[in-house]
């Protein structure tokens, strides 16, 4: 199984390496965080994106989530994410990653400040999720309206480092106080 998922990352890495010797254009992961920039990136209107790449890396991820690898799943979500990142793309490396990082942090002998960081990185991602929408118009009302509610959430607390009751994001992260 290892030698499987191994086979399945080195595969989804050379697919983006491929993308980038071919003048693909893509995102780096601290650029991904800076919502004005990503707004003004999926405006532009010469944008070369390999569709290929980021629907092989997708199938990778889905496959990983399937069987709850959740770093395999991230991973490819990522890459998939720096090539296109719209509010799905981002979203669902947002949450493969929330379910990996979960993971590790039930094992940690000292998560609290671990998980306030893990609130904040989700929080910028969030953030660029909505500001790639802006953009976009691809999210329905509800999945907005849900997204919105966790930014404020996630806001809050990291503003006030203080439990926000009804806050999806922290109670499924198991921050409940």
């Amino acid at each position: 199984m290892r030698r499987l998922l191994a086979l399945s990352l080195l595969l989804a890495s050379s697919a983006l390496a491929e993308s980038q010797a071919a003048q693909y254009d893509s995102l780096s992961a601290d650029q991904i965080q800076d919502t004005e920039y990503v707004k003004k990136w999926l405006a532009r209107k010469d944008l070369k994106i390999d569709h290929a790449s980021i629907k092989f890396l997708n199938e990778q991820a889905e496959k990983r989530e399937k069987t709850q690898y959740w770093d395999a799943a991230a991973k490819s979500y990522g890459e998939a994410m720096l090539l296109y990142p719209s509010p799905e793309a981002i979203l669902n490396y947002t949450n493969a990653q929330y379910k990996m990082l979960k993971r590790i942090r039930e094992r940690d002998s000292n998560p609290e400040q671990k998980k306030f960081s893990d609130m904040s990185r989700f929080l910028h991602r969030y953030r660029s999720a909505m500001a790639a929408d802006e953009v976009l118009h691809t999210l329905t009302d509800n999945q907005r309206n849900a997204l919105k509610t966790d930014i404020d959430c996630l806001e809050k607390y990291t503003g006030t480092k203080q439990f926000q009751p009804g806050c999806d994001p922290l109670i499924g992260y198991g921050i409940t106080k």
